[in-house]
């Protein structure tokens, strides 16, 4: 069983030509910008299985990839459907004010100095123009656009993201 060491880069949506290779949607983009030479997945069975990749092209929102010792569509079938996941210890090193997808997930939203603790970001969801926020809690659901008109401060230490003109729709909650 994957901990929370590991962190997943994306998932292997199909196999691609007859050569082994297999498309793999990126999960916070870190696949297409990140020198990655390893992953891992967990196999049907629950043990963690690694795989060294031999070639990575970016496609835009997927990567084609190949594994080493992977040459037929055979070798690549039982992969569809599988996440991967890098290591923490794997990921480059942050500048002070960036962070990783992955840790957003779990902060609260602020508003006016008030943080709501009843809410919290469950899931960050690629779109082409930008990511959005899908904030919950209370038995609701509220998607909000991660772009500096409606997203200020994101503090990591402090577990929130300030959010910008968004009292009215917590205005129940204020």
């Amino acid at each position: 069983m994957l901990t929370e060491n590991y962190i997943s880069i994306g998932k292997i949506i199909s196999t691609h030509g007859l050569k082994g290779e297999v498309k793999v949607a990126h999960s916070g983009g870190l696949l297409s910008y990140v020198n990655v030479s390893s992953v891992v997945y967990e196999d049907s069975h629950g043990f963690i299985k690694k795989l060294k990749i031999h070639k990575n092209k970016n496609q835009g929102s997927f990567s084609i990839v190949s594994f080493v010792g992977f040459t037929r569509l055979e070798d690549v079938e039982n992969l569809v459907g599988k996440n991967l996941y890098l290591h923490k210890s794997k990921f480059p090193k942050k500048e002070i004010g960036e962070y990783y997808v992955y840790e957003l997930i779990g902060l609260h939203p602020r508003f006016n100095s008030q943080i709501l603790s009843e809410y919290k970001v469950q899931k960050v969801m690629e779109n082409p123009a930008h990511p959005i926020l899908i904030f919950q809690g209370n038995g609701k659901e509220i998607l909000v656009p991660f772009v500096s008109r409606f997203v200020g401060e994101v503090n990591l230490e402090k577990q929130y993201i300030e959010m910008i003109d968004w009292e009215d729709w917590f205005l129940d909650e204020i």
